[in-house]
């Protein structure tokens, strides 16, 4: 009986609590763009980038190669990772916003990803048949903003496991895209 009275009384006696912060207004960011895949594919990219919190953003995104596969002399006895080309991809990478302060006109940013993705790419050793591999990811942007409008550049790296039908391996393959984006945010 006596510990629902010392209850009551401290219920009775307390001060509201309220854990009220400033909000922030949502932020998404439309981009699009030329990208560079593998040093040799030229091709389009565009994607989403939403802010979760004040220093974690998501970017949902895809690169599609437009340009041929690059002419690849298969030798044996080379390295089979050398075979394979990476043509496209879709990914989700979360990021976190290296934190400074903003002044007024252009603000600037930079954000490390890192995320998961889906990854079509091409062995040359079959006469280019296309493969479906998850992948994992990581990277950097560079985005400079002014009012709504910007300019993005990105680096990426690709890690998958093709399999590789003239090797009859898994192959560990670790291939670059590079991208430099505009970018319109609400």
């Amino acid at each position: 009986m006596i510990r629902m009275f010392i209850l009551t009384v401290v219920l009775v006696w307390s001060n509201l609590a309220s854990a009220a912060y400033m909000a922030m207004d949502p932020l998404t960011r439309v981009h699009a763009g030329l990208s560079l895949a593998n040093n040799s594919s030229l091709g389009v990219s565009a994607g989403l980038d939403s802010r979760m919190t004040r220093f974690v953003y998501v970017d949902i995104g895809t690169f599609v190669s437009v340009q041929p596969p690059p002419e690849i002399e298969v030798v044996f006895g080379d390295d089979p990772g050398n075979w394979i080309v990476m043509r496209h991809a879709f990914w989700a990478a979360p990021g976190i916003r290296i934190p400074h302060s903003y002044g007024p006109g252009i603000r600037w940013d930079i954000m490390l990803r890192g995320g998961f993705a889906t990854v079509w790419s091409q062995d040359a050793s079959v006469d280019y048949d296309y493969m479906m591999d998850p992948a994992m990811l990581g990277g950097a942007d560079f985005l400079v903003v002014k009012d709504a409008i910007g300019f993005r550049i990105t680096g990426k790296v690709f890690g998958f496991k093709p399999f590789s039908q003239k090797a009859l391996e898994e192959l560990s393959i670790v291939q670059p895209q590079i991208t430099t984006e505009v970018t319109y945010q609400w």
